[in-house]
């Protein structure tokens, strides 16, 4: 072989030997590197000397606290999420379950693997957290959040009906709300007054002497179930506001008849003859005709006041239960029947015009028997119309949606601290972009139960106005309305309460919303 040859050889040979000498050293020093911090790391395993935690209105806060410094690993998991404290030991027992007793962290378990320490963390909702370390001292923090929405369950009711489960997490607390989403075009959706069913007495009279009738009352309350079962409903919630006698307080018109009047221009569920629905505040500019005079009405099926021209129907009752300080007409088939200084029977068939002491002079000496009585009464919403006729309006309030925005008018419709201020169990109706309608009960605070019996509910807190206008609004509500609730706030669907009373079982209620099949 020539010299030329060998010196070609040695020109690429050595290089090659020499790089592969440098390889062989570097891998060599960081076996060595990694066995040595394998070591060293193993030799100053952290302790976890000690987990506390803490509840705050906006977050909880768990501290693991370490005595030297280590690596975690957070792992998600089906329900929770696992953090693994790598090569390290524990001051107490090597298995141990921390009771929290908070909604978002119940417990968290400690086990340990090997040479590490696990700690799991099972979370019943989809809360976000935060894991970091703090140092001097050694600590590692997590920070869970409170507020969340999910849909925990959907069934179809029926057709066009569909009710849903909804549990939300506010900085205040947890919430559980129960939700019904009506298609107009596929249900009746009404509202109805409580009915009286006469008793098994009663009931032997009506067969034995049929020329007397029963006596009716105040109107009348009864149970939300009771109310869906008597007008053959498949779902319903509460209505309005009502006084102790079951009066309602606010517009109530069922099918065209105006049952009471509206108050503090306070807002109202619209539902007109073609299905079309609205929330909006209402009008009303009645009068009634009487020999050639022309009265306005100022309220129907409510007290009389000094001032007032009232009309009786016979939803109010039997009587009247007026002062002899004013004067009534009893009107029949459109004609004077009767006049009377007070607390007049008010007939099946027509109704009584009260008149406060300031009209009894006019009235006496100039209506006569048999004269002609005529009501005009126009109901005007605020917000123009050019749909059907009106067929339903019931009213609450405050309102708490007004064309997608939140707007909770509590103060301008005059309502009372304890409706406007704090939180409850409420109830609320809303219309959707595309015509359905929402129905919905929050639950509130167990009532009347001891704490053993608390336990085994979760404690949904109630929620505020406007905590309440912003769950209808991420339900789809672009108009919404607050009805009655507190005590009051009851869900039935198929006969069975769907939401939890805080008084553990229904109030009686003068009005319902009800969901019926369309025939």
């Amino acid at each position: 072989m020539t010299n030329d040859k060998l010196q070609m050889i040695n020109k690429y040979i050595k290089p090659k030997s020499l790089n592969y000498l440098l390889i062989k050293r570097f891998i060599w020093i960081l076996i060595l590197g990694f066995w040595i911090s394998i070591s060293v790391f193993s030799a100053n395993a952290a302790t976890l000397k000690k987990i506390r935690y803490k509840t705050y209105p906006f977050k909880i806060r768990v501290v693991f606290d370490l005595d030297g410094q280590t690596y975690y690993q957070v792992k998600k998991m089906d329900k929770g999420f696992t953090v693994r404290l790598f090569n390290c030991e524990t001051e107490n027992e090597e298995h141990r379950v921390y009771n929290v007793k908070d909604w978002v962290v119940r417990s968290l378990e400690v086990k340990k693997e090997n040479k590490d320490i696990v700690v799991y963390f099972p979370l019943e909702y989809p809360v976000q957290y935060k894991v970091f370390p703090l140092g001097s001292p050694s600590r590692l923090v997590i920070d869970f959040g409170r507020e969340f929405s999910r849909v925990e369950s959907s069934k179809k009711i029926d057709d066009g009906l569909v009710y849903s489960y909804v549990t939300q997490g506010l900085k205040s607390g947890f919430v559980s709300a129960h939700v019904l989403l009506a298609d107009p075009k596929k249900t009746e959706v009404f509202p109805a007054l409580a009915m009286r069913s006469p008793d098994f007495f009663q009931s032997l009279m009506n067969v034995f002497t049929p020329w007397q009738k029963i006596s009716r009352i105040h109107f009348f309350k009864d149970k939300v179930s009771s109310i869906v079962d008597k007008y053959n409903g498949i779902a319903g919630i509460n209505g309005t506001y009502f006084s102790s006698t079951g009066r309602p307080l606010g517009v109530l018109v069922i099918n065209q008849e105006l049952i009471s009047y509206p108050i503090h221009n306070r807002t109202a569920l619209i539902i007109d003859e073609n299905n079309k629905v609205s929330i909006d505040q209402v009008l009303l500019d009645g009068f009634v005709e009487i020999a050639g005079d022309r009265f306005e009405i100022t309220g129907v099926n409510e007290p009389r006041d000094s001032n007032d021209v009232i009309i009786f129907t016979k939803h109010y009752g039997e009587l009247t239960g007026t002062n002899r300080f004013g004067y009534e007409l009893t009107v029949q088939d459109g004609k004077v029947t009767r006049g009377y200084v007070g607390n007049s029977r008010i007939p099946d068939n027509g109704f009584v015009v009260s008149f406060s002491p300031m009209f009894i002079e006019h009235v006496f000496s100039k209506v006569k028997k048999k004269d002609k009585v005529k009501i005009q009464m126009e109901m005007i919403p605020y917000s123009s119309r050019d749909s059907g006729d009106i067929r339903h309006v019931l009213g609450g309030g405050p309102r708490l949606i007004k064309k997608g925005k939140i707007y909770v008018s509590k103060n301008y419709e005059k309502f009372r601290p304890d409706i406007a201020s704090g939180r409850a169990a409420r109830t609320a109706v809303g219309v959707t972009k595309d015509n359905k309608i929402i129905m919905v009960t929050v639950d509130g605070k167990p009532r009347n139960r001891s704490p053993h019996e608390r336990s085994k509910y979760a404690q949904s807190i109630g929620v505020t106005l406007e905590e309440l206008a912003r769950l209808m609004k991420s339900l789809g509500a672009v108009d919404a309305l607050n009805l009655d609730g507190g005590g009051s706030t009851a869900m039935v669907i198929n006969g069975k309460t769907i939401n939890r009373p805080v008084n553990g079982s229904q109030r009686a209620v003068s009005n319902a919303l009800l969901v019926r099949p369309l025939d």
